[in-house]
């Protein structure tokens, strides 16, 4: 399956887990990816949008996002989480965990399989925060008791993904190549052989939001790469990333990612 432009900057090394313990309050467009996605709600409200569905989560809850699953993180009161990522490409000729799907993404006190994952996902982070000898290791092996745990004790299905990704996958090359342009329903429907209604209509049960907003956030990401790898002024990302003016451009920034560009751009220079 094709790599997204969302996942870029956040992924598995191999073996080892992508490990983000210091999010706080996210809000993300729909997208997907190859890993396992793991995110512990350490503290504050949060939602997970899926294709099927909206769920709100809160201290202690677990969600599990399966590869290839189209999902959207949205920060509805402040929040800390902790996010991980786990390659299973070295599985797929055991599993095909593409096609598995969980009957629930949200995992809560109480539910069967919550315990160990709780355990196994705060001795990852716990190891990847002190770092004493032979870390690593612990990481792998709390990883792996995360996989294990989601097979033996979580209820879930097998789908046919295929069509939703072949969809999905045809809008964002499109957009990759059109994003900085005006774009109308009209014409990514006619792209997708639909009418503009039939689109609007499959692309909210797709991603759970309007395909208008979804255009938007996709031109703020192509904006974080332009403020990371650029010396591009505001002003000129936002003409490069489709937005009216400046003024437009930082305030949907702001809305989404809780910081103006340039200071996000600050933060990511001290990191």
């Amino acid at each position: 399956m094709p790599h997204t432009l969302y996942e870029r900057h956040n992924k598995a090394i191999g073996s080892f887990p992508y490990i983000g313990l210091d999010e706080h309050n996210m809000n993300y467009m729909s997208h997907y990816h190859e890993e396992l996605e793991v995110v512990y709600t350490k503290c504050g409200h949060w939602n997970a949008i899926t294709s099927t569905s909206e769920t709100e989560l809160k201290e202690g809850d677990i969600c599990i996002f399966m590869p290839g699953e189209i999902h959207a993180l949205k920060s509805t009161l402040p929040n800390n989480l902790y996010i991980f990522k786990i390659n299973l490409k070295t599985y797929k000729e055991i599993y095909e965990f593409q096609k598995i799907r969980l009957h629930s993404s949200k995992i809560s006190k109480g539910d069967k399989g919550y315990e160990q994952l709780k355990s196994s996902i705060l001795s990852m982070a716990e190891e990847y925060q002190k770092k004493k000898p032979g870390y690593e290791f612990a990481i792998r092996s709390a990883k792996n008791n995360i996989i294990a745990i989601l097979l033996r004790e979580l209820s879930y299905k097998y789908i046919d993904t295929a069509h939703n990704l072949n969809l999905f996958n045809t809008i964002n090359l499109y957009l990759e190549e059109n994003f900085a342009q005006k774009i109308s329903l009209e014409e990514v429907g006619a792209l997708c052989h639909l009418s503009k209604y039939y689109f609007a209509h499959e692309f909210k049960r797709l991603t759970g939001m309007s395909f208008m907003n979804y255009l938007t956030l996709f031109r703020l990401e192509k904006s974080i790469e332009m403020l990371i790898y650029s010396s591009e002024n505001m002003t000129d990302i936002a003409m490069h990333c489709g937005f009216g003016n400046v003024r437009s451009f930082n305030r949907k920034f702001k809305d989404c990612y809780g910081k103006t560009p340039l200071a996000y751009k600050k933060n990511m220079m001290r990191n």
